[in-house]
């Protein structure tokens, strides 16, 4: 029997197919690369067997167990841990102290064993030399994006931040990224509310995003987009947009928002541009 299967799985986001009637099965023991451009997928696949994003139809089975009801909670006590593309850790705990929550909450085991685990964990990654060493800090990007909170709130101006549910690296990402560098929590908006905002917003600050702010998702049933939920960001008195160029994002459908009048175009690295944009505030 094999230790993971997939049977038909597929997902959409709005028009945005990300799998379709993904179909294979991996033995214990097996390693399998996952090769793909930008956009193809991959990330979702992984967030769909670990329980990130639930996949539209399809099903996955662990061990002989059926994931389609168990939270992600309980799919790592099965086993099914992963990575992502920005590292998330504990950032005020040990890599020891790291590595030992998984061998206690994802692996199970209980004191000397999860010592023991933890340990070996380390060593086969290269990581023993750094078992007292703190995990890690917020990268430098997002600790200036929270001091131009600060620096406007010091002001009077009221600063929330628009959450997607598909925002960051993968979903979920972005409110990580928030809560550890202390951004208030009642500060974060889900997509619902932060919509229901915008009308009576004086400026939106878009980094980082394209697709998931593009109204054709709303207003254009010829887009391939039509239907995937974004933020109306257009609705706001006044845009600023953070990007690198005029390219569109992973659906390649041009966006609008970035011709409208109210919206002024900031091109250049993120951290830059916040930067200089905090700079002014000061």
């Amino acid at each position: 029997m094999s230790l993971l299967q997939l049977e038909g799985v597929s997902k959409k986001f709005g028009q945005v197919v990300v799998g379709q009637e993904i179909t294979f099965q991996l033995d214990e023991g097996a390693a399998v690369g996952i090769i793909g451009p930008n956009g193809a997928g991959k990330t979702s696949l992984f967030a769909m067997i670990s329980g990130d994003v639930k996949p539209d139809a399809g099903e996955i089975e662990f061990d002989g167990h059926k994931l389609a009801h168990l939270s992600q909670a309980a799919r790592a006590r099965l086993g099914i841990g992963r990575t992502y593309q920005v590292p998330r850790p504990f950032e005020h705990m040990t890599v020891f102290e790291n590595a030992l929550l998984a061998a206690q909450q994802g692996a199970r085991t209980r004191g000397h064993a999860s010592y023991v685990l933890a340990h070996d964990s380390l060593r086969r990654t290269g990581l023993a030399d750094f078992a007292n060493v703190s995990a890690g800090s917020l990268a430098l990007m997002y600790r200036k994006r929270l001091e131009l909170a600060r620096a406007l709130e010091a002001r009077g101006v009221e600063v929330a931040y628009a959450i997607h549910p598909v925002a960051g690296r993968m979903p979920g990402h972005m409110n990580v990224l928030l809560a550890e560098a202390d951004a208030p929590y009642e500060d974060l908006m889900e997509m619902d509310q932060a919509n229901d905002e915008f009308p009576s917003t004086d400026v939106a600050l878009v980094v980082g995003a394209n697709d998931v702010v593009n109204p054709a998702a709303r207003d254009n049933p010829g887009s391939p987009i039509y239907g995937m939920p974004i933020l109306d960001v257009d609705r706001a008195a006044n845009v600023v947009f953070l990007k690198r160029s005029m390219r569109p994002g992973f659906s390649g459908v041009d966006n609008a928002l970035l011709y409208d009048p109210k919206t002024i175009l900031l091109f250049g690295d993120a951290k830059d541009s916040l930067t200089k944009l905090l700079a002014v505030v000061k």
